[in-house]
């Protein structure tokens, strides 16, 4: 089996996860010399920092969820079952997830509720790959959701799920910054800011390339983020 390593690859502050997210980085130097080589030097090692603890971070959520997919209670036990229960929370408390789950290859969940219409469902279930939604609302707070199919005999059979606190990576790029106008935030495949020091532009939808689309002001701003990936 391929590591979790080498299914998720980073350049700088971006991450390619497993699925079809891009979890992009862009720190934007909000200065009209624009970036010299002093700046250029500074960046380098910071957001290298900033990479590294991405990485590590999303390494011990996609492992943790490999290993429950493999396990005999995933496989074996409905989503609901009451011997599941402390084997969730086990994992979700050890690993830093807020929840864990199991859905069943119709869509069903822990939670009581069928998701087989969910985008997120049907991307795992179609792919047979782990796979990461894009930044949601749970009900409560802005979340990621990780999924990884349980597989038996080459036929999808489910999935093990874990939700984590968006909040991360505005927590590791809240302190990248140069100077007093510079600003780090993390961009999803679309453009949409997904990790920022001011949580509230993550929970607007923040896109400056959509944005400057119809207001000039911004197009400076959105000039260095990077193009929506397809």
């Amino acid at each position: 089996m391929k590591s979790i390593k080498s299914k998720i690859q980073f350049s700088m502050l971006s991450v390619v996860l497993v699925g079809s997210i891009l979890i992009g980085v862009i720190t934007a130097i909000l200065n009209a010399r624009g970036i010299d080589e002093t700046m250029t030097k500074t960046l380098g090692p910071a957001t290298q920092m900033a990479a590294d603890a991405v990485e590590w971070r999303m390494n011990n959520y996609w492992t943790a969820l490999q290993e429950a997919a493999a396990s005999d209670i995933f496989r074996e036990s409905e989503p609901t079952a009451s011997e599941l229960v402390p084997v969730r929370d086990d994992i979700a408390s050890r690993n830093g997830f807020l929840y864990t789950g199991k859905m069943a290859a119709d869509g069903s969940s822990s939670t009581g509720y069928n998701y087989a219409e969910e985008d997120y469902f049907k991307q795992c279930k179609e792919t047979m790959k782990p796979y990461i939604s894009d930044i949601m609302n749970d009900g409560e707070q802005m979340i990621f959701l990780l999924e990884v199919p349980i597989i038996t005999d080459g036929r999808f059979d489910g999935i093990v799920y874990g939700g984590i606190d968006a909040d991360f990576l505005s927590d590791i790029v809240v302190n990248l910054a140069m100077g007093n106008d510079g600003v780090a935030y993390v961009l999803d495949n679309k453009g949409n800011v997904i990790g920022h020091r001011e949580r509230s532009v993550v929970e607007e939808g923040s896109n400056m390339i959509e944005a400057a689309k119809t207001d000039s002001s911004v197009a400076d701003v959105a000039a260095v983020n990077p193009f929506p990936v397809p």
